[in-house]
């Protein structure tokens, strides 16, 4: 899911869309601080980002948390145009706002941004999900730490994806973000992205046994990567349809 906003170019073919209305978009940043959702926040030309929130909201900026990294902060201190992305009621929200200032918000370190003029929200229509066939699972693939991990994936869907852990072995809390997995789809090939930890879910499956599903925002995905993840949604779409009339 594509997670990066739009180029400019493309307004015109989705501009319902695009939120240009400073009241809108000031009711939208307080809506994610009321909901306290995590803000992934990053500079694009230095490949580097962090999990925020949003700690405030005023007419010309908005507060969020600092960086533990005060190498981050300075990126972002440099950067006129950090991207930030977050999900509300699962519609993904993305804009660009930048440089960032240091600031201080109830005595502890904190980053000012100008509000941003345009956000973007890729509305929930165009997050279909499929489920992955179990006898030909996409995986996942990834480092947390010193450790490699790879699972099969339960759903996905153009934002993201549900990973299958039937082990119970990933501590997988909220907020975590994995750089750099390789997501490999039967039939049309690797995709590189990073991806974020957004819920956990321990469930029983009728048989009893126990499973966790760990849900997941891709971010950082090119356009190739778009196209692809799209493509193989659109193959498991095929193969259902075909399925269901018996061609299958």
């Amino acid at each position: 899911m594509d997670t990066s906003p739009p180029r400019d170019d493309t307004a015109s073919d989705d501009d319902a869309l695009f939120v240009r209305s400073q009241l809108e978009i000031l009711q939208i940043l307080r809506k994610i601080q009321k909901t306290q959702s995590l803000l992934h926040i990053s500079c694009p030309q230095e490949n580097r980002g962090v999990v925020t929130t949003i700690l405030s909201v005023d007419t010309n900026t908005f507060i969020i948390d600092a960086a533990p990294d005060d190498n981050i902060n300075a990126i972002l201190q440099r950067s006129a145009s950090n991207q930030l992305q977050t999900h509300l009621e699962k519609i993904l929200i993305s804009f660009k706002a930048g440089p960032a200032s240091p600031c201080m918000f109830e005595k502890k370190p904190a980053l000012s941004l100008p509000i941003p003029s345009t956000v973007h929200r890729l509305q929930r229509r165009r997050f279909y999900r499929v489920n992955v066939p179990v006898s030909n699972p996409a995986t996942v693939s990834f480092k947390l730490g010193i450790q490699e991990w790879s699972f099969p994936l339960h759903d996905i869907n153009a934002g993201g994806m549900a990973i299958h852990d039937d082990t119970l072995s990933l501590d997988a809390q909220a907020g975590i973000l994995v750089r750099d997995a390789r997501l490999h789809l039967p039939g049309i090939g690797d995709v590189n992205l990073d991806v974020l930890f957004v819920r956990t879910q321990d469930q029983q499956l009728e048989s009893g046994r126990p499973i966790r599903r760990i849900g997941c925002t891709f971010l950082n995905l090119s356009g190739q990567a778009q196209m692809n993840i799209q493509g193989y949604i659109t193959h498991i779409e095929r193969q259902e349809i075909a399925r269901r009339k018996g061609f299958l």
